[in-house]
């Protein structure tokens, strides 16, 4: 049976002008045709854990936020505790309690979840996941710099959470063989993509999963063939991540301006 992977970041009122944003009343109204339809939540870690022929049968969604903005504590966290659902959550380390720095919005940076917060999603029975250091793309970065951005994130987020953390979420969904290596030698059991195979063949004992991203411009239509195979959310989603490579390109040049 398919298993959807779900992928959101922002769950906000504010106006922003990114695709990423979600309001709260048309996340309610996702969450709320999940519940309705039978589906029960997963973390990446459970799912990972439990896929197996005995639970084929059931319907299962894993629901993943990257980010760790803080709307999703504000919002996201008050819904899914309404219908029983638990989520994952990628954070960005160097981000913590900090408004956004790695992006380009159309509007006033967001703040993200500060440790209290994360805490609180972990009681909630929350999983939380890397999402590096500092959300570049580990494709163009020096082994060295990868290393440090999964190493040093797990560290940190297992030291002030004092839990262990087995998932990460590529920035961007972007990754190649290197990556895989430095991210099955840092510990981690399972990664998550963007677009591409449901679930990839793992590599060694580390799991690919690759999400389907939910943005403001999903109806409740697109939203239901989302928990579908068909394949037309994923054309879509593939789409959509190599726009994202635009921001990729900003904050390179961004980088050799401050270091020139």
């Amino acid at each position: 049976m398919y298993v959807p992977v779900l992928v959101y970041h922002k769950i906000s009122r504010a106006l922003d002008l990114s695709v990423t944003r979600v309001p709260p009343r048309r996340f309610n109204r996702q969450i709320r045709h999940l519940h309705h339809r039978g589906y029960r939540a997963l973390t990446v870690s459970e799912f990972v854990r439990q896929r197996s022929p005995s639970t084929q049968h059931k319907k299962h969604v894993l629901v993943t936020f990257d980010d760790a903005c803080a709307s999703v504590y504000h919002e996201a966290l008050p819904i899914l505790a309404r219908f029983g659902f638990n989520a994952t959550v990628f954070v960005i380390t160097d981000y913590v309690g900090r408004n956004g720095g790695w992006d380009y919005p159309l509007s006033a940076r967001g703040g993200h979840c500060d440790w209290e917060q994360l805490q609180t999603l972990a009681t909630h029975g929350w999983e939380i996941g890397s999402h590096t250091r500092s959300h570049r793309s580990l494709r163009h970065l020096s082994p060295t710099q990868v290393r440090s951005e999964l190493c040093d994130s797990r560290r940190l987020l297992e030291d002030r959470l004092g839990q262990p953390v087995r998932v990460v979420a590529f920035p961007f969904g972007q990754y190649d063989q290197g990556v895989l290596d430095c991210a099955w030698e840092a510990g981690y059991h399972a990664a998550c993509t963007l677009s591409g195979p449901h679930i990839e063949n793992a590599y060694g004992a580390l799991r690919l999963l690759a999400r389907r991203g939910v943005y403001w411009f999903d109806p409740l239509f697109f939203f239901k063939l989302k928990l579908t195979a068909h394949p037309f959310e994923d054309y879509k989603q593939k789409a959509i991540s190599f726009c994202a490579n635009g921001t990729i390109l900003l904050q390179r040049l961004r980088e050799l301006k401050i270091n020139a």
